[in-house]
Protein backbone atom coordinates (compact mmCIF):
# COMPACT_ATOMS: atom_id res chain seq x y z
CA UNK A 1 0.00 0.00 0.00
CA UNK A 2 2.70 1.97 0.79
CA UNK A 3 4.10 1.88 -2.76
CA UNK A 4 0.38 1.89 -4.65
CA UNK A 5 -0.37 5.00 -3.63
CA UNK A 6 2.29 7.44 -5.02
CA UNK A 7 2.25 5.36 -8.36
CA UNK A 8 -1.24 5.75 -8.37
CA UNK A 9 -0.75 10.04 -8.30
CA UNK A 10 2.04 9.51 -10.51
CA UNK A 11 -0.19 7.66 -12.86
CA UNK A 12 -3.23 10.16 -12.91
CA UNK A 13 -0.47 12.66 -13.52
CA UNK A 14 0.64 10.94 -16.25
CA UNK A 15 -2.74 9.94 -17.65
CA UNK A 16 -3.40 14.03 -17.37
CA UNK A 17 -0.49 14.77 -19.41
CA UNK A 18 -0.85 12.42 -22.24
CA UNK A 19 -4.76 13.60 -22.25
CA UNK A 20 -3.49 17.30 -22.48
CA UNK A 21 -0.94 16.42 -25.30
CA UNK A 22 -4.06 14.73 -27.13
CA UNK A 23 -6.44 17.33 -26.98
CA UNK A 24 -3.40 19.55 -28.21
CA UNK A 25 -2.62 17.90 -31.14
CA UNK A 26 -6.78 17.59 -31.95
CA UNK A 27 -7.30 21.58 -31.71
CA UNK A 28 -3.79 22.50 -32.93
CA UNK A 29 -1.93 23.94 -30.05
CA UNK A 30 0.62 21.33 -30.09
CA UNK A 31 2.42 22.60 -32.96
CA UNK A 32 6.32 21.56 -34.11
CA UNK A 33 7.59 24.91 -32.44
CA UNK A 34 6.68 23.50 -28.64
CA UNK A 35 6.98 19.46 -29.81
CA UNK A 36 10.37 19.43 -27.97
CA UNK A 37 8.60 20.59 -25.20
CA UNK A 38 6.15 17.78 -24.82
CA UNK A 39 8.25 15.22 -25.75
CA UNK A 40 10.08 15.90 -22.70
CA UNK A 41 7.35 16.59 -20.40
CA UNK A 42 6.13 12.99 -21.92
CA UNK A 43 8.90 11.25 -21.14
CA UNK A 44 9.92 12.42 -17.61
CA UNK A 45 6.47 11.26 -16.89
CA UNK A 46 6.08 7.80 -18.21
CA UNK A 47 9.68 7.33 -17.09
CA UNK A 48 8.72 8.00 -13.51
CA UNK A 49 5.72 5.96 -13.96
CA UNK A 50 7.16 3.19 -15.93
CA UNK A 51 10.47 3.61 -13.95
CA UNK A 52 9.07 3.04 -10.36
CA UNK A 53 6.61 0.34 -11.78
CA UNK A 54 9.75 -1.70 -12.88
CA UNK A 55 12.49 -1.03 -9.83
CA UNK A 56 9.21 -2.63 -7.80
CA UNK A 57 8.69 -5.26 -9.86
CA UNK A 58 12.63 -5.95 -9.44
CA UNK A 59 12.20 -5.96 -6.08
CA UNK A 60 13.34 -2.52 -5.00
CA UNK A 61 9.39 -1.33 -3.90
CA UNK A 62 12.14 1.39 -2.10
CA UNK A 63 13.50 2.63 -4.56
CA UNK A 64 10.30 3.77 -6.57
CA UNK A 65 9.41 6.75 -4.67
CA UNK A 66 13.35 8.09 -5.18
CA UNK A 67 12.98 7.90 -8.77
CA UNK A 68 10.53 10.43 -8.35
CA UNK A 69 12.56 13.12 -6.21
CA UNK A 70 16.00 12.16 -8.69
CA UNK A 71 14.54 14.60 -11.71
CA UNK A 72 13.65 17.18 -9.26
CA UNK A 73 16.44 17.96 -6.86
CA UNK A 74 20.18 18.24 -8.91
CA UNK A 75 21.60 18.06 -5.36
CA UNK A 76 20.47 14.70 -4.64
CA UNK A 77 22.31 13.43 -8.21
CA UNK A 78 25.24 14.84 -6.27
CA UNK A 79 24.74 13.64 -2.72
CA UNK A 80 26.17 10.44 -1.26
CA UNK A 81 23.07 10.00 0.57
CA UNK A 82 20.25 9.51 -0.98
CA UNK A 83 17.05 8.24 0.28
CA UNK A 84 16.92 4.66 -1.25
CA UNK A 85 19.98 3.52 0.84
Amino acid sequence: MRFWIPWGIAAIVTGVVVLFFVLGLADGTVSSFNAGLWTLLLLATFGVTAGSLVLKTRGRPGSGPCSRWSWRSPASWRSSSSCCS
